[in-house]
């Protein structure tokens, strides 16, 4: 559908990558210039909606092109449960709709930027059926700025007269339900559903349902309520002004914020390049101003007494950060940090929508060439400098001047050996997963920045690989893609990670094997159910990759541990059923350490050894928002032989991931072995070689070793412990254990018993370091 101002794109019948797996649901949105398709939108998914119907599509067709002054296009079919959040909603609405027919239709007036959905149900039942709640609901809300009128950004949930979904410098949408306002609704995950009144489908007959209105425009929030004021036939006063530096000079980028004097949040808009303006608002208020930029003072509030408004931004300067390693190379990626050496950084109210740094940093920067510039306010700065776990911090406070330049040249130096090994995190989120709006490059830099070889895309219900972002930066010499997915089952029976997996361009989601069966072309009249965990498991053994199955974050809900009701002292399972006896590896610490774990995931992992299965832990991030959850905490790091991404192959990964040849490195980098054998291989012997690293800047003071799942030595590390001529190397020694005749397993973890955390690299993170087993006979 499109007119002069505004296309939409409606998807054909058949398999969707959405949630809504049928089709027939808009796609994407654009404004128009010039005949062609501009400033598409970064939307994720608008369901169309009965209660916990969608529509089985048919048929998309054109029921009017638009000669007569609207276009419309219609999908037809049959209403059906929305299928992967069919378990949660059956139980809640027990109308049924399946045998009614229906029709929504999609319809785009010429010289307007609102099109009209309206569904129309045909039913030969002989009774009515009431239609409640309603439901008008989203997927993947994170990727764009929710804002309802009055109570501003981030608040989806909220009731309001709409809900915009803004796009800063793009397309935006605004979303209203005729007649009435949309109710408070919930919000998890990135699905936010939104509640209405109810409404009877007829019986014997045919019933319109003026559905929804989705206002098109940009850019930002500002393109929209302007779109929304044109089609209720309101005036909007228009506030100009310049917004410039202590210097005089106008700054772009800049995000002026209007509130109403009683607090209420109005608007928001982003400087030109020259630092100009423009705002509506509502006439009838009285308006104030702020402006926003990170790295520059906060202004505000300042009277819109009149129509024209400058702002001044506080005095500040530059930072500029180069960063090498000691006698290694020059333009070293790292994480560059600012953090203030007072009082606390002003933070803006989350109304406003600004992004969010944690943890009290005016910065964090992922520098991959080495170099950055960053601003800040007048004043006394601290200028952190790091590259993960391997590397030794760069510090130093500056002094920032009125327009003026700082320069820094950070020396860091690599102080922990991991020669031989290099580390993944299987469980990274992008934009692409429903509850994620991270992008997919940022995340990559984010990695590099950290010194991850090995990140590897975790999307929900998403085949893909990181292979293009890489290329794209240039980074290939910094990191390796492996492609994966994490099968999510919402609260069916758990999420898996599946890895590796190679894309696939021509199947629905890349290549995702469905958790719950549901009609699709070949098979219509196939009943929504849900699958059984080993059947899908096995489907996904059965590809050309040969992949293996990591059981994410296993406890809690309905994840799987929890769902077969696995036993963490016997290792036994309630639901032998649905318990796969093949998998062999263990998502046991996710964003989370080794104390935090020990009485619950980790009790699991001892349980299932103890059975006699293999298995073998991992340690990812589960990284949704980077600004609260940073990849590679923890990190595993493969004992792969080789130290460059040159060198590295997906199935060397692989192999070594499968066999167990691994360390968890949540700070602390363990070596340990039994007469020259490693982490999942078999050793003889009685004699176990334990090395603990950590740069100076980690805190750790305590190592346990596990002999079957019992702790037989708890070793304190104190300071003189630590090399004298190496203080990464903070305790190396050989310890006896006593091995079963018929063999034992055995788990070496280092920790930081109380206080201390990753700070100010890794904030309320707790440093520790495990081994996967060593399997030995005396």
């Amino acid at each position: 559908l499109a007119n002069d101002r505004i296309a939409v794109v409606i998807e054909d019948a058949g398999d969707s990558d959405l949630y809504d797996p049928w089709g027939g649901r808009p796609v994407g949105f654009a404004l128009v210039d010039g005949g062609a398709m501009v400033s598409p939108s970064e939307f994720g998914e608008i369901f169309i909606l009965a209660g916990r119907y969608t529509f089985f599509t048919d048929r998309v067709s054109v029921i009017s092109d638009g000669s007569d002054g609207t276009a419309v296009v219609r999908a037809t079919g049959r209403p059906l449960p929305l299928p992967f959040i069919e378990p949660l909603l059956s139980g809640l609405f027990n109308y049924d709709l399946s045998d009614t027919y229906a029709a929504v239709d999609y319809a785009l007036p010429a010289d307007s930027n609102q099109v009209s959905v309206t569904i129309r149900f045909r039913s030969q039942r002989e009774d009515a059926v009431t239609v409640e709640p309603v439901l008008h609901a989203f997927m993947y809300t994170e990727r764009l700025d929710t804002f309802v009128k009055g109570a501003g950004f981030g608040q989806g949930g909220r009731a309001g007269d709409y809900l915009a979904l803004v796009s800063p410098t793009g397309t935006s949408i605004g979303y209203q339900v005729p007649g009435e306002r949309l109710a408070s609704g919930l919000e998890q995950s990135g699905f936010l559903a939104k509640f209405a009144d109810s409404y009877d489908v007829a019986a014997c007959g045919e019933t319109e349902v003026p559905h929804a209105i989705l206002t098109v425009a940009g850019p930002g929030l500002q393109g929209l309520q302007k779109a929304l004021a044109e089609a209720d036939g309101t005036t909007l006063r228009t506030i100009t002004g310049v917004v410039r530096d202590s210097g005089g000079t106008g700054q772009g980028g800049v995000r002026v914020h209007a509130l109403s004097r009683d607090g209420e949040y109005l608007t928001r808009t982003t400087t030109a390049e020259d630092g100009s303006y423009s705002l509506a608002v509502d006439p009838s208020l009285t308006v104030d101003l702020f402006a926003f930029r990170r790295g520059d003072g906060p202004v505000g509030p300042v009277a819109a007494g009149s129509d024209s408004v400058d702002l001044a931004l506080p005095a500040g300067g530059l930072i500029h950060v180069i960063a090498s390693e000691l006698d290694g190379p020059t333009n070293l990626p790292v994480r560059v940090q600012v953090l203030p050496t007072g009082d606390d950084l002003y933070s803006p109210p989350r109304e406003f929508g600004e992004k969010k740094i944690e943890d009290n940093r005016l910065h964090v920067e992922w520098a991959v060439t080495g170099d950055v510039t960053m601003r800040a306010p007048v004043g006394s700065w601290e200028v952190v400098v790091s590259r993960g776990y391997e590397y030794e911090l760069f510090r130093e406070t500056v002094d920032v001047t009125a327009d003026a330049t700082v320069e820094v040249e950070a020396v860091l130096e690599r102080s922990v050996d991991t020669t031989g090994f290099m580390c993944a995190d299987y469980h990274i989120h992008t934009y692409r997963s429903p509850d994620s709006g991270d992008d997919s490059r940022e995340k990559v830099m984010s990695a590099i920045a950290d010194g991850l070889e090995i990140p590897v895309r975790s999307d929900h219900e998403y085949v893909n690989s990181f292979e293009g972002e890489i290329a794209e930066l240039g980074v290939e010499d910094w990191a390796f893609p492996v492609g994966s997915i994490e099968m999510t089952s919402f609260e069916a029976w758990g999420h898996m990670g599946v890895f590796p997996l190679t894309r696939d361009e021509d199947l629905p989601n890349g290549g995702a094997t469905k958790w719950i069966d549901f009609p699709d072309e070949s098979d219509p009249d196939r009943e929504v159910t849900l699958r059984s965990p080993i059947e899908v498991f096995d489907e996904y053994r059965a590809r050309p990759d040969e992949p293996a199955i990591i059981i994410n974050h296993p406890r809690g809900g309905q994840n799987y541990f929890s769902y077969v009701g696995l036993d963490p002292i016997s290792g036994l399972v309630d639901n032998e059923a649905d318990w796969d006896t093949t998998f062999t590896l263990v998502e046991v610490f996710n964003d989370s350490g080794w104390i935090k774990n020990r009485e619950t995931i980790v009790a699991d992992w001892l349980a299932l050894l103890n059975t006699g299965r293999r298995i073998y832990a991992v340690g990812s991030s589960d990284s949704h928002g980077i600004a609260k959850s940073p990849t590679g905490y923890p990190r595993t790091c493969l004992d792969v032989g080789v130290d460059t991404t040159a060198d590295l192959s997906t199935s060397l990964i692989r192999d070594a991931t499968f066999g167990g040849n691994s360390v968890i490195d949540g700070g602390v980098f363990l070596t340990v072995g039994i007469g020259g054998a490693g982490p999942g291989e078999d050793a003889t012997g009685t004699q176990l070689d334990i090395k603990v690293q950590a740069p100076t800047w980690v805190d750790v003071d305590t190592i346990e070793v596990l002999v079957d799942g019992q702790v037989v030595q708890t070793i304190t590390i104190l300071p003189e412990d630590a090399d004298p001529i190496d203080a990464a190397n903070r305790w190396e020694d050989t310890v006896t254990i006593s091995p079963q005749a018929g063999g034992s397993h055995v788990i070496v973890a280092a920790y930081q018993s109380s206080g201390g955390n990753l700070s100010p690299v890794h904030p309320g993170r707790r440093p520790f370091g495990v081994s996967n087993p060593i399997f030995v006979t005396p």
